[in-house]
């Protein structure tokens, strides 16, 4: 019985070959071939049959796949398959495998090439490359172990077609051999022995000038896609053609594999490999200076890697900085494009470069190992004790690197899309340029004088080209070829998102195609499915930052598998990850994202993603509001307090966790939500009502101001009279007490007003008055805003809404201590706080807890101000208010300063200070700035 691989995984009784069922049954005959004679682990099968996670049923799964073998070679008695102890083996002589008769013929007329044996070496390197019928293992379940065995028979193949051609040139035979290389470089371009051969083919034929094009297209092809010059042998090969006589004997052989190994000379010249670059640098400063030291430092890593999205300028870097430090490391330097980010190429094969660095070395090409361990080996032998730089340019993965590594005395520079952890080196994280770096490298191209002439215009092509160098070098290409154009006319054409993309291309320089690189490479990834749908949807939202459960919101996937998704584009440096469990895109990746989304998904799909989204902020912010405002619950109607989601959001420090870490995106997804007709409009305005008060209370006025204001067309148009006059109210709030326009709040006040009374909404009306009244006391108008407050309490306690009383009683409190009556005042928060109790209401109870505490300062009462205000203090913790407790901790701060507690009043004042400071909004400046706890509830 005899057993193939190399095509299609086969075995034969007879003259015919016969194949096994089903692509798994075929890799695991195959595991089986790779060693056979030897016993095959069970554990051993199923991790290569399955990788990443295997089924709980595999070792079942893989007696059935022996079974079928079994079954289909007629094997019933387990003879040619044997079940041993652990696993199985496959009882075969060697010779009966193809790979192995490929091998034995490969290593025998290679021996019989170095011996200048040609008809020998012809007829067994002609049987060797007879054997094959495909690539290797074509039609069987890809497993790691085949995989790399794939890899090194095709490359012994290579080998064994350049031995047969050496062999035939060394017969004379050249005129039969110059179409087979046409063809072999058809598909192995980068092969320097074959163009080798080819010249000599051509040039013993007789065809000298057809020998010195086939050179110069040679130089073209590696100059272009590798940056590099032909290697010494070819171009000694082309000078002794240009030199001959017309003999035809001044050719000498180049890369011939039959002379004995030798030496590299080491008096040969160092490798100077390192390409110019584009020319086109600037900043970048601390990066340099962080790198320099990383790879100079005696004590440093020895190896660093510089990760970042497509178009960061990691190449551009790299080769700088290689130049910058080049004297450091006399004996060579090395450069290799290892193709991880093409397109068009696949990524070299690690055996390829090792031979590429050791024929730079010196090393003849026919003593450079065909094995990628003992290339290796060799590579790091050669190496010791040597001051070298290797900078490997567009790596795809630790796999392709880690057998390139150098002896320990040289030092090794990556540049790659994706993280590289794990080669024992530092990982340098490129971040995009910071707009003075960006208006450096526009000036370097353009013209320092063009840039400051517009300065603001060039800032607005930065920002919108996000910092991303390869961006910015096309804009300022565009701009150096049109010296005509002023710099504002191409920031205005950069401003439409659907065209950016199409803005940024000029020659072969396109930021569309970079991304689109990065893209096609999830496809290889084991989890593709799962990341490309990640990265579509990904492209929907117009707010910045994605957290684990709005992208399960809007895939339609499970947290874990979203959070597994997430993770690889992160690794892929498509997203980056500021904090833990966020993640955001570069503008011009969101861009080519949502380019993506258009194309693969359908209306509808995009349509129930972004629902889905604003669902779950809209689950999220009502549980948020019930932990943290239930009053703020209470203004909502019924439908809008129905949540179409699930948000974990579970206790108040949870609420307080999320609304701080979503705060970024509220406003953003609110506007999307309601610029987006149907029911993600009513979304719109559900979300921002759920909001208000959680916003209010942590004293995010603007961004509380920003969602009403955006909301408030929406309710016009959905003739939604309660959801309007609330928005009305709210502006009313907003603008009173963040922006103190009394005209302008005043004016909503009055449109709130009407909406309710038009509605005949008796609370609404209320509480319209209870704003009204606050408004008025701000502005001292004191009799008018008494009248407004007790007709509003007067309301609410015959409708029976206490929680509104509550907050009333307060502001009332808080008029009546204007105007000097104190005592009433403290009656009224004394009656507020103890109904705040009963009702369970900590808001309320810590309002009126502070203003009770200011009461007792006002009178002297030093001992219970503090007592209050402690209590108080505890209760605005508890429930965010972070205004509230920024002015109690400056009252306290203002009584112990008069009690000459000098250290504790310096402490209160200081964390005051901090929480306003860390708000963003109201600020105190001056030891007399109004206390804010006065104002806590308004």
């Amino acid at each position: 019985m005899w057993f193939r691989y190399l095509g299609r995984v086969e075995f034969r009784t007879d003259i015919n070959w016969y194949p096994i069922p089903g692509p798994r049954p075929r890799a695991l005959l195959a595991l089986l071939m790779l060693d056979a004679g030897r016993v095959v682990s069970v554990d051993r099968l199923v991790l290569e049959l399955w990788p990443r996670r295997p089924p709980a049923s595999a070792a079942v799964l893989i007696r059935n796949y022996v079974l079928q073998c079994r079954r289909a070679l007629g094997d019933r008695e387990g003879k040619v398959i044997a079940t041993c102890p652990g696993g199985y083996e496959l009882r075969c002589p060697p010779e009966s495998i193809d790979g192995v008769q490929f091998e034995t013929q490969t290593t025998q007329g290679l021996a019989a090439l170095d011996r200048g044996e040609g008809e020998e070496a012809e007829r067994r390197l002609s049987a060797a490359l007879s054997l094959w019928d495909g690539e290797p293992f074509m039609d069987a379940a890809p497993t790691p172990s085949l995989t790399a065995m794939a890899h090194r028979f095709t490359e012994l193949r290579q080998l064994a077609a350049e031995g047969h051609v050496e062999a035939r040139l060394l017969l004379g035979r050249h005129t039969d051999i110059v179409v087979e290389l046409r063809t072999l470089l058809a598909q192995h371009p980068l092969r320097e022995r074959l163009w080798g051969q080819l010249m000599r083919a051509l040039h013993a034929a007789g065809r000298r000038a057809e020998a010195l094009d086939a050179y110069r297209e040679a130089r073209s092809v590696l100059t272009e896609e590798l940056g590099l010059e032909p290697c010494g042998e070819l171009q000694a090969l082309h000078q002794a053609i240009l030199t001959d006589d017309g003999s035809g004997d001044a050719a000498p052989r180049t890369q011939a594999a039959v002379e004995p190994a030798e030496d590299p000379d080491p008096a040969s010249a160092p490798p100077n490999e390192i390409f110019r670059g584009s020319g086109v640098f600037a900043g970048r400063q601390a990066d340099v200076n962080r790198l320099e030291h990383l790879l100079l430092d005696p004590e440093g890593p020895g190896i660093v890697v510089i990760d970042g999205v497509g178009g960061v300028g990691k190449s551009e870097l790299a080769t700088h900085l290689a130049h910058r430090i080049s004297p450091h490391f006399p004996d060579g330097l090395f450069y290799v494009d290892l193709q991880g980010s093409s397109r068009c190429l696949k990524p070299l094969e690690p055996v390829d470069v090792l031979g590429r660095m050791l024929r730079s070395l010196g090393v003849p090409t026919h003593a450079v190992p065909p094995e990628e361990a003992e290339a290796a080996a060799r590579f790091r032998s050669l190496t010791a004790n040597r001051r070298m730089l290797l900078l490997l340019d567009n790596a795809v993965d630790s796999a392709q690197i880690r057998p390139l590594m150098p002896a320990k005395s040289c030092s090794v520079l990556v540049t790659s899309r994706r993280t590289l952890p794990v080669l024992g080196g530092a990982v340098h994280h490129l971040q995009p340029m910071s707009e003075e770096e960006s208006l450096a490298l526009l000036a370097s191209v353009v013209s320092a004088e063009r840039i400051a002439a517009e300065r603001e215009q060039a800032l607005r092509i930065a920002r919108l080209c996000g910092g991303l160098p390869l961006a910015l070098t096309i804009a300022a290409a565009r701009l150096a070829s049109r010296p005509a154009w002023p710099l504002r006319f191409l920031a205005d054409k950069l401003m439409s998102k659907h065209h950016r993309l199409d803005e940024l291309k000029v020659d072969d320089l396109e930021v569309r195609t970079s991304f689109a690189t990065s893209r096609q490479e999830l496809d290889n990834d084991p989890r593709s499915e799962e990341l490309v749908k990640v990265f579509r949807h990904m492209g929907l939202p117009h707010w910045p930052e994605i957290t684990v459960p709005v992208a399960a919101a809007l895939t339609g996937l499970p947290q874990r598998r979203s959070e597994e998704g997430l993770e690889g584009l992160l690794d892929a440096r498509l997203v980056d990850s500021p904090r833990p469990h966020h993640y955001l895109m570069h503008d011009l990746v969101r861009l080519f994202a949502t380019e993506e989304a258009r194309s693969h998904l359908s209306d509808r799909e995009r349509h129930e993603a972004l629902l889905r989204a604003f669902q779950y902020y809209h689950a999220a912010a009502l549980q948020v509001t019930e932990l943290l405002d239930p009053l703020n619950l209470r203004w909502l109607h019924e439908d809008e307090r129905r949540a179409h989601a699930a948000a974990e959001v579970y206790t108040a420090a949870d609420a307080l966790a999320w609304l701080d870490d979503h705060r970024r995106n509220l406003v953003p997804v609110v506007r999307q939500a309601a610029t987006t007709p149907g029911s993600h409009e009513t979304l719109a305005v559900q979300l921002a009502a759920a909001l208000t008060g959680p916003l209010r209370i942590r004293g995010y006025l603007q961004d509380c101001c920003a969602l009403n204001q955006i909301i408030l067309p929406a309710t016009a148009r959905r003739e939604s009279i309660h959801a309007e006059a609330r928005t009305h109210l709210v502006l009313s709030h907003c603008h009173g007490l963040g922006d103190q326009d009394t005209e302008r709040a005043l004016g909503h006040i009055a449109r709130a007003q009407a909406l309710y009374r038009a509605a005949e909404d008796t609370t609404g009306e209320a509480r319209a008055l209870l704003e009204w009244g606050t408004l008025l006391a701000r502005e001292e108008r004191y009799d008018d805003a008494a009248d407004r407050l007790l007709r509003s309490i007067t309301i609410l306690r015959s409708v029976g809404e206490p929680y509104d009383e509550v907050l009333a009683l307060h502001r009332l409190g808080l008029l009546e201590e204007r105007i000097g009556d104190t005592p009433s005042a403290m009656d009224n928060y004394r009656q507020g706080a103890c109904l705040s109790q009963d009702l369970g209401y900590r808001h309320g109870e810590y309002y009126h807890l502070a203003s009770l505490a200011r009461a007792h300062y006002r009178n002297g009462d030093h001992d219970q101000a503090v007592r209050r205000y402690e209590q108080a203090l505890v209760l605005a913790r508890e429930v965010g208010d972070r205004h509230g407790e920024a002015g109690l901790l400056w009252d306290l701060g203002r009584l112990f300063h008069e009690l000459a507690r000098a250290d504790r009043a310096r402490t209160y004042r200081h964390q005051a200070l901090d929480v306003m400071a860390g708000m963003g909004t109201l600020s105190l400046t001056h030891p007399e700035a109004p206390p804010i706890s006065s104002n806590a509830a308004s």
